[in-house]
């Protein structure tokens, strides 16, 4: 086995998203053990784990399955909005080694964007595992709003109302899904928060204590509202 069906650990999965107009159960979707479906609104996600460097073509038979599927439902899938990609702790070079000359996932006639990372749900994926480029996309968001803290602050606002806006504002994208991916977080990627932090604290008037603090209290209760679904 080259890997598992799931992003935890020394794991290798194919993933391949799917924008189309599925609004219905899919029970009748052909399936197997191997297969995991996860689906949201109009996206489809499918996921296959990688054990053969036959696996590139198992999972274009098993997308031909799904393209007739969707045929015989009077469905049609736009193979243009589709991407597929690799997750795996392994160098890409290894992967593709592996996976020898048939590491391309098709449609019909129609070739699916291979990419190297994902974003679903507002969450960036990357193929190697790792959160570098979520953290990077997060804290450019970040930074563009530190511009209203600016203006609000020359304004006159007062520091209880900044620390609101960081609050209401701010936090939220600095948190969003941090129960998933802080744990995975690399010693970089906390230097990238520190600065964002660090910027946000200045821009408010507040101690970058204080605004570590709320980042804090606001992860440790996203933790145990997680724990409590789980």
């Amino acid at each position: 086995m080259f890997g598992v069906s799931t992003v935890s650990g020394r794991c290798t999965t194919r993933s391949c998203s799917f924008t189309s107009s599925i609004f219905f159960f899919m029970h009748d979707l052909p399936s197997s053990t191997e297969n995991t479906f996860v689906k949201y609104a109009d996206d489809l996600t499918v996921c296959m784990p990688i054990s053969s460097s036959l696996h590139p073509i198992e999972m274009n038979e098993f997308l031909s399955r799904i393209d007739c599927w969707s045929v015989g439902n009077g469905l049609i899938l736009n193979p243009s909005k589709c991407q597929a990609v690799n997750f795996s702790m392994r160098h890409e070079r290894n992967i593709n080694t592996f996976l020898r000359s048939h590491n391309a996932c098709a449609m019909g006639d129609s070739l699916i964007n291979s990419v190297s990372k994902v974003n679903y749900l507002g969450v960036t994926f990357s193929s190697d595992l790792s959160w570098s480029s979520h953290v990077l996309s997060l804290s450019k968001k970040v930074f563009r709003l530190t511009y209203y803290i600016k203006r609000l602050h020359a304004l006159g606002i007062t520091r209880h109302l900044l620390l609101q806006f960081v609050n209401s504002c701010i936090l939220p994208i600095i948190l969003y899904c941090s129960p998933l991916f802080f744990p995975g977080l690399l010693r970089k990627d906390f230097a990238v928060l520190r600065r964002v932090l660090k910027a946000v604290s200045k821009m408010c008037g507040e101690s970058f204590e204080a605004i570590i603090n709320m980042v804090v209290d606001r992860h440790l209760k996203s933790c145990k509202l997680l724990a409590g679904v789980i």
